[in-house]
């Protein structure tokens, strides 16, 4: 629980966004596997949905919108990997 408060606090700050997202595409299809056999349709359930807008959010500059993303890339230039 404390992973996918940290995930999400980052996303809605929008620091370390590529980070925070790649992690909530991990932790999303673990919740997903466990919860296998699914009753309904197991290809467009709410976690599939879940991951394909995380990975949109990881694969874009998302933070640097509302977020304090453009201040933490100024902060963290050197470490390409931290933005």
């Amino acid at each position: 629980m404390l992973g996918l408060f940290l995930v999400g606090l980052s996303l809605m700050l929008g620091i370390l966004t590529r980070i925070a997202s790649y992690s909530g595409v991990l932790m999303t299809f673990l919740i997903w596997t466990a919860s296998l056999p699914i009753k309904t349709n197991p290809f467009l359930d709410q976690h599939i949905i879940y991951i394909l807008v995380l990975l949109l959010l990881g694969s874009t500059n998302s933070g640097n919108v509302l977020g304090f993303g453009k201040s933490w890339s100024k902060l963290v230039k050197r470490n390409k990997f931290l933005i």
